[in-house]
C-alpha cells in the first residue's frame, strides 16, 4: 500500500512539474530562426508597411462627395490673375495624401504652371477639412489622391478626378 501511494505522488509531482514547464514555454516569446548573417539583428522600420496606397477598396472622398467638393472649391479657391486684363486659363495638377484619420498630409503640384497658381493650389490644398479616408479589408488606410484644380474656367466644373 505504501509503494502504491508512493507512486500516485510521484505520477501527480511529475504531471505538476511538466505541466508547468510547458506553461512556461507558451510564456516565453519564440525566437524566429535567422540564416546567421548580421541582417538579423537589424530591426525593420515598421513605416515601410505603412506606405501610402495608390489603390484601396474605397477610395478616398470628401464628406459629402463629389458635388460637396466642387461647392468648398467654388467658394474657397481664390483665382490670381498675373494682371488686370489676365484672362487666361490655368490647371494644377495636386497629389496628396489622406491619412488614416482623414487629414491631409504631403500636398504636392505636378506639372506646375505657374507659380501663383501653383501657391493658390498648394494653400487650398493645407487648408481642406478631414476626408472619409479610404479602405481596404474594413480598415482605414493611408491613401494617395488627386484633383486637378483649374482657374480662369467659371462656367465649367473646378473638379477632376
Amino acid at each position: 500500500m505504501r509503494h502504491f501511494s508512493h507512486s500516485i505522488f510521484l505520477s501527480i509531482l511529475l504531471s505538476l512539474l511538466l505541466h508547468t514547464t510547458v506553461l512556461g514555454q507558451e510564456d516565453k516569446p519564440k525566437k524566429e530562426k535567422g540564416c546567421g548573417c548580421p541582417y538579423d539583428q537589424v530591426e525593420l522600420d515598421n513605416s515601410f508597411f505603412d506606405e501610402p496606397l495608390f489603390t484601396a477598396e474605397e477610395k478616398p472622398h470628401f464628406s459629402g462627395g463629389d458635388p460637396a467638393l466642387k461647392i468648398y472649391i467654388e467658394r474657397l479657391i481664390q483665382h490670381p490673375a498675373k494682371n488686370a486684363t489676365d484672362s487666361a486659363k490655368y490647371h494644377v495638377f495636386s497629389l496628396f495624401v489622406v491619412e488614416k484619420d482623414g487629414t491631409i498630409t504631403h500636398p504636392t503640384i505636378l506639372h506646375p504652371s505657374d507659380s501663383i497658381f501653383n501657391h493658390e493650389a498648394q494653400r487650398f490644398i493645407e487648408t481642406m477639412p478631414k476626408w472619409i479616408p479610404g479602405r481596404t479589408n474594413g480598415e482605414a488606410v493611408r491613401c494617395w489622391h488627386s484633383i486637378k484644380l483649374y482657374f480662369g474656367y467659371h462656367t465649367e466644373t473646378n473638379l477632376t478626378n
